[in-house]
């Protein structure tokens, strides 16, 4: 009960938790974190220790028959983001429609409609719903403007780089985080400059500007350690370890991994783990550790197909593939590969399929197929021209000319 507690303070009495948490406990479960070793080092949380559906339907009973209507609503909104960050999507995206609905056109409740519609598009990009994220957003942004909101608009055109960031269009994304940018006062805005510091040191990361993306990492962790924003403080542990995962410094690497995953589980924020999991799996896998790499790439499944993460699950198969790869199992590294390459293909992810294509270049270069390695390598090469990544431009460049 000790994570659900912290949000039911602000909006109920201590004998009213009290009897929250014996209606609770007739389901037979707690909202707690359990874990189990599966690493060397580190405790990992189990992907199911989450609020369960009865618990969630329970308490919005509860919270209806005791709360006012706005009180409901701004209790329903803390509900909704707590249960999102825990990887519940399904009841998360339940609970923010519900209060769409509920709010109507109520002008005082308009803001709170708006971070719902924000919600709502952040669980659709993590699914890949591109076109229903970028719809909800543009939503917002429309508000915001009738609203003269300079900061939700920068806030809405930061997300827009966002969703067209992982689509992998490189500059399409970076014009978004510029007009973001303009609208801020440096002064004012920290949290969102901070945001936007982390966007653009992604997209400095995978140009394969590695000293201008910590950079970029290292001015937002300044800024969200002063703002004790653990959430964000989780990212960016992540992100800086993949930096260092691209420059092959992998101690450094699974530190940050690390630091990240014990800041997700404090948080119960499960929806963070799966990819962590799936970069220490990548690096196992280069340190020819296959048994670990595939243990955290089964871990990483586990969580990102609960999630209905699949960008995510495209790059399992792609890890899975270059694990199968190392172990001479060509047919299933073809078939692993293959299925990324489909995935990223539907969903439209430019940088993804562009890296599969890599991995499976290099399968076929092993298995002595040159006209399939020359061809998959070519249309990779196209894609990290367009984003002017010098580091894989060069790797490709040298794949091809040995096939000579």
């Amino acid at each position: 009960m000790q994570k659900i507690e912290k949000i039911l303070v602000p909006y109920f009495s201590t004998d009213e938790i009290n009897e929250i948490r014996k209606i609770l406990s007739v389901t037979g479960e707690e909202w707690l974190v359990s874990s189990l070793d599966v690493t060397r080092q580190n405790k990992e949380v189990d992907s199911r220790a989450k609020i369960s559906r009865a618990q969630i339907d329970l308490l919005i009973t509860y919270a209806q028959n005791k709360l006012s209507h706005l009180k409901q609503v701004q209790f329903f909104l803390t509900l909704g983001e707590n249960i999102k960050n825990s990887g519940e999507y399904d009841s998360a995206v339940n609970i923010f429609n519900s209060i769409v609905n509920t709010t109507g056109n109520e002008s005082k409740l308009s803001n709170i409609k708006i971070n719902c519609y924000l919600a709502l598009a952040d669980i659709y990009e993590k699914q890949a719903y591109w076109k229903e994220s970028l719809a909800l957003v543009k939503k917002a942004k429309n508000a915001f403007k009738l609203q003269k909101d300079n900061k939700g608009i920068a806030f809405c055109e930061n997300f827009l780089g966002t969703i067209y960031g992982e689509r992998g269009n490189i500059k399409k994304a970076k014009s978004h985080f510029e007009v973001s940018l303009s609208l801020l006062n440096p002064a004012k805005d920290k949290a969102l400059f901070g945001i936007l510091e982390v966007n653009l040191g992604i997209l400095n990361n995978i140009q394969g500007n590695f000293d201008e993306a910590y950079t970029c990492f290292h001015r937002a962790l300044i800024i969200f350690e002063q703002t004790h924003d653990l959430n964000r403080i989780a990212d960016l542990r992540h992100n800086i370890g993949m930096v260092f995962t691209q420059k092959g410094e992998y101690d450094a690497a699974f530190s940050e991994f690390d630091k990240s995953i014990a800041l997700s589980i404090e948080l119960g924020a499960f929806s963070k783990l799966g990819i962590t999991y799936l970069s220490k799996a990548f690096i196992f896998s280069q340190l020819k550790d296959y048994h670990l790499a595939s243990a955290f790439a089964d871990k990483a499944m586990e969580f990102c197909d609960k999630l209905n993460d699949r960008l995510s699950m495209a790059d399992i198969y792609k890890i899975k593939g270059i694990i199968e790869r190392s172990l001479n199992n060509y047919k299933l590294s073809e078939s692993f590969l293959l299925t990324s390459l489909r995935i990223n293909q539907e969903l439209s992810n430019g940088l993804n399929k562009a890296e599969t294509l890599y991995e499976l270049g290099k399968l076929y270069v092993v298995m002595n197929q040159k006209n399939k390695a020359r061809e998959v390598f070519k249309s990779s090469l196209e894609y990290f021209r367009n984003i002017n990544s010098s580091g894989m431009i060069r790797k490709l460049k040298e794949e091809i000319f040995q096939l000579k």
